[in-house]
């Protein structure tokens, strides 16, 4: 009973007590550029914040804009984050620093007038108040996990994309401190990711 206690206690929802906070600046990161992926093929997904901000009267809406690429076509999309949870992350062993971990879903939709045009949809995963771990192997974050489905065809591809790793990506990523695309997806747009060896801030 002890254990499920604590358990229940490290899974207690703070959405209430902070959503107060704006946490645009981290929904909407421009420092770190993000790795992601579509379809089957893993073909690289290239994903740019240029603005996010908190709604004047929901404290857990957010608007965003951005583009998205595919091999040489770009898509201009406009969306929105909806934050469900803010949980405290008890861990990783860092009593010293509080840590918490947002979940929300998103909804991001490309202009339609673009060629290739259609919605992203899924859930999103941000750890804050850990940013001092950013050089550590393994780290990642900013994880956006879902799919995109076509305007013109409703047809519907998985779309991954996170900061340093990308969630779901274990046939692709076969790096072991970090992220290393597998040879039989390296000519699905990441030749000069793995010809830079991993620098993620090179196109």
């Amino acid at each position: 009973q002890k254990t499920g206690g604590r358990a229940t206690q490290k899974a207690r929802n703070e959405l209430g007590r902070l959503s107060k906070y704006d946490y645009s600046r981290l929904l909407g990161q421009q420092e770190y550029r993000y790795l992601g992926f579509i379809g089957q093929n893993y073909q690289r997904l290239y994903m740019y914040f240029t603005w996010a901000e908190k709604d004047t009267a929901d404290a857990a809406l957010y608007h965003v804009e951005g583009a998205s690429r595919v091999r040489e076509n770009v898509c201009n999309f406009v969306g929105s984050i909806r934050l469900k949870r803010i949980d405290r992350n008890d861990n990783e062993g860092f009593r010293s620093l509080d840590r918490y971990r947002i979940t929300g879903e998103y909804s991001l939709r490309e202009d339609e007038r673009q060629q290739g045009a259609g919605r992203f949809a899924g859930k999103v995963t941000v750890d804050f108040d850990d940013l001092f771990l950013n050089m550590s192997d393994g780290y990642c974050n900013n994880s956006f996990e879902g799919k995109w489905t076509s305007f013109k065809t409703k047809a519907s591809k998985k779309a991954n994309w996170g900061l340093f790793r990308i969630p779901d990506s274990d046939a692709l990523d076969v790096g072991e401190c970090e992220f290393m695309v597998a040879d039989k997806y390296k000519r699905n747009g990441w030749e000069i990711y793995s010809a830079t060896v991993g620098d993620s801030n090179i196109l």
